[in-house]
């Protein structure tokens, strides 16, 4: 960890002579500083705005000559007696700050859902301790096991959403790459094995048009089709009605989804429904 440290005063300053008199500890132990070159400022967007916003000559950018720890607090100290370009008087009293460094890159929460088990086509998500360098992003590091069908990565800072189709009732192992690093430069300690428990898909009937009125080839069989997922069997009751129970059949809609389940409007007369049972 390499932060560049900055401290802003209210009077000129020599740099050189200052960045001799910082102290700079962590965890009991000292360490060396030195003055941040050019391209060390120009990496960090933060202390570029902090020296455009500070009167010149007033500030010291200096980075510690080794690494910080990680996940620790860092106190910088200037101590009582340090000079100014201004005059002869100097500070009266020691003055520091402190700073927590980063933790780790690492992998924090994974889930897919409510429940320990994925439901079927429920979208997985991998969230990290830091946001992941998206530039370095590269979705081709992952690998999934037993390969699903399809696979799409979408990245939203921390977090990386993983749509996957494949069979359900099926546990998928997903491979996060120890490439992986942190818009930090910060990179996973190890390869990491993930599993996603898949459950069956929920069940479903839904059909070919959600119209009121579907109008079918007449020159064809006719046919009205209808789809399922995890469903055995589908009864079907088919009413022969005329145009001009139209409107009652529309009423009829209306009273069914406030919780009236009685029957449609029918012609009166024999035979005016069938039933029908399909069975996969």
């Amino acid at each position: 960890m390499d932060p560049v440290l900055f401290a802003q005063f209210d009077q000129r300053i020599d740099p050189g002579e200052l960045v001799e008199l910082a102290q700079v500890t962590a965890r009991g132990q000292s360490y060396t500083v030195r003055l941040a070159n050019e391209e060390e400022i120009a990496s960090d967007t933060r202390i570029k705005r902090l020296i455009a916003a500070a009167p010149q000559d007033s500030w010291l950018a200096f980075v510690a000559a080794e690494p910080l720890p990680a996940d620790t607090t860092v106190t910088v100290t200037f101590p009582a007696g340090t000079p100014s370009q201004e005059g002869p008087l100097v500070t009266a009293h020691t003055q520091s700050f402190s700073f927590q460094t980063l933790p780790p890159f690492a992998l924090r929460r994974t889930g897919c859902g409510y429940d320990r088990d994925c439901p079927s086509g429920a979208t997985w998500f991998l969230q990290f301790n830091s946001p992941v360098d998206a530039e370095g992003f590269d979705p081709a590091l992952f690998t999934i096991e037993p390969e699903p069908q399809a696979v799409s990565y979408d990245l939203y800072g921390n977090r990386i959403e993983i749509r996957a189709v494949g069979p359900g009732r099926t546990t998928y192992s997903v491979t996060v790459p120890a490439a992986l690093s942190d818009r930090f430069g910060q990179s996973l300690a190890e390869e990491l094995s993930v599993q996603f428990r898949v459950g069956p898909a929920q069940a479903l009937l839904t059909a070919s048009s959600d119209r009121p009125v579907t109008t079918v080839d007449p020159y064809a069989r006719p046919a009205f089709p209808v789809y399922t997922v995890n469903l055995e069997s589908v009864t079907v009751r088919a009413f022969r009605v005329s145009p001009e129970q139209y409107g009652s059949y529309v009423q009829w809609q209306t009273d069914y989804r406030r919780g009236d389940p009685q029957d449609p409007p029918r012609r009166t007369g024999p035979r005016t429904h069938t039933a029908y049972r399909w069975r996969r």
